[in-house]
C-alpha cells in the first residue's frame, strides 16, 4: 500500500509525493525524493488522505489537492527512504552553496538594473537542479540575466 504526502524541499515550496506505508513516515521526517529527473531533500509536511492501493487513485487525490498545478503527464515524486545523517548533511552544504548561488544571483539582478526580487534559491539534492524563485510588480525582461546564470 501507498501513501499520499506533501512534502516542503524549502520554505514555500512544497508538492505531492507517494511513499510506500511500510517506511513509517511521519510530520517533519526528512526524506529524500525520487523526482523524474532528480533527487530531492524534503520534509514531510502533510498526510494526505488514506492510504491506497491503486496508483491511479493518486493521480486523481493529486488533481484534487494540486488544483491544476502539476504538469499532466509527469510522475508523482516518489519517497525513496527517511535520509540518513549523511543525506542531512549534504543537504545543509547545498543549502550553504544555494546561499552562495542566491547572493551571486543578487548581484547579477542589480549589474542588469532589474526592478525584482529574488526571494529563494534551491539545489536539488544531487545538484542536478537550481531553482530561483523570483517576484516583481510587471513583467520584466530577464532573459540576459538567465544567460548569466
Amino acid at each position: 500500500m501507498k501513501q499520499l504526502y506533501k512534502i516542503e524541499v524549502a520554505s514555500g515550496l512544497e508538492y505531492e509525493s507517494i511513499a510506500e506505508c511500510g517506511l513509517g513516515l511521519k510530520l517533519n521526517d526528512k526524506v529524500i525524493v525520487q523526482c523524474e529527473r532528480y533527487l530531492d531533500f524534503a520534509k514531510v509536511s502533510k498526510i494526505c488522505g488514506d492510504p491506497i492501493l491503486d496508483e491511479a487513485e493518486f493521480e486523481r487525490q493529486r488533481a484534487m489537492n494540486t488544483k491544476g498545478r502539476h504538469i499532466e503527464g509527469q510522475k508523482i515524486p516518489q519517497i525513496l527512504r527517511i535520509a540518513t545523517p549523511e543525506d542531512i548533511a549534504k543537504a545543509k552544504d547545498n543549502d550553504v552553496q544555494a546561499f552562495t548561488a542566491h547572493n551571486q544571483t543578487l548581484e547579477r539582478i542589480k549589474a542588469h538594473g532589474l526592478e525584482m526580487k529574488l526571494i529563494q534559491t534551491h539545489y536539488s539534492f544531487d545538484k542536478s537542479l537550481i531553482i530561483f524563485q523570483f517576484s516583481a510588480d510587471g513583467r520584466i525582461d530577464f532573459r540576459e540575466l538567465l544567460r548569466d546564470l
